[in-house]
């Protein structure tokens, strides 16, 4: 068997010049649709919602309920020199990137959308729904 090493030196690659690192992060968030997990709770006086989004900041949320929607989205701006290290390496590949997300849940009638409170820490979005007052005297009413 007869190995042949190519001299890429020789003759640049178009291909190369084509997928550099920004073209594939670009192509990747373009075709990423980042989705963040999330866990729902229905506790007696409020309903919870807890989502997985580490790497962020507070300002970088925005929280609105319109119609019966709660949208929570976030918006992170990343400087072109923040991807590059410090002592002037050159980022050959990178996976690790945060991205933009909107995720949407559909409130029920039962909760007072003026009261939403929402608390970020350790990388979880707790967003906390309190339940309308009315709808807690109904449950408290027992029929024995």
């Amino acid at each position: 068997m007869l190995l042949v090493k190519r001299n890429q030196n020789a003759m640049p690659s178009i291909l190369n010049e084509f997928f550099n690192n920004d073209f594939l992060e670009r192509v990747e968030k373009s075709v990423s649709t980042f989705v963040p997990k999330a866990n729902i709770k229905e506790l007696e006086k409020e309903y919870l919602i807890e989502l997985a989004v580490p790497g962020y900041s507070k300002k970088d949320f925005e929280l609105n309920v319109e119609d019966d929607n709660l949208k929570i989205s976030a918006h992170k701006e990343i400087k072109k020199e923040d991807t590059r290290p410090e002592n002037g390496d050159k980022v050959i590949h990178s996976e690790y990137y945060i991205e933009d997300f909107e995720r949407s849940f559909t409130l029920s009638k039962n909760v007072d959308t003026d009261k939403i409170e929402a608390t970020y820490k350790d990388g979880i979005m707790t967003v906390i729904i309190p339940k309308k007052e009315e709808v807690l005297l109904k449950k408290m009413i027992k029929i024995k």
